[in-house]
């Protein structure tokens, strides 16, 4: 049986530095913003196609960490590493990021979760 659990920033990064050297992550724009449904959450956009290495998207995450970001509707938020991490665009709700699984090509993408009841 395999159980999946939302992942918060931190694990996300600590995932991406735990893949194989030299693995590119398809799907993640890995600028961080206000999720829409949830504001102090932090959200990226989907990046279909866009490939980075995950070393580098990692490192383009962590250093957003404690960076101000303003919810969709106002208010001044912190990019919290112990928060859940979303994807969608900024102004969208979006899923929230599990882990990652790697294609037949070798190409690594995120794993979401559509809905969560996660309060």
């Amino acid at each position: 049986m395999t159980t999946y659990k939302m992942l918060n920033l931190r694990e996300v990064i600590e995932a991406l530095r735990n893949l194989p050297e030299g693995s590119e992550v398809e799907g993640l724009d890995g600028d961080l913003h206000s999720d829409r449904g949830f504001y102090e959450r932090s959200a990226t956009a989907p990046a279909p196609g866009r490939r980075q290495l995950a070393f580098d998207l990692a490192m383009k995450l962590e250093e957003q960490i404690g960076k101000p970001i303003v919810g969709w509707k106002g208010g001044d938020f912190t990019v919290s590493e112990d928060l859940p991490i979303h994807v969608g665009e900024y102004g969208d709700t979006g899923p929230s990021i599990l882990g990652f699984e790697v294609d037949q090509a070798g190409v690594w993408r995120p794993l979401l979760l559509a809905e969560s009841y996660y309060w």
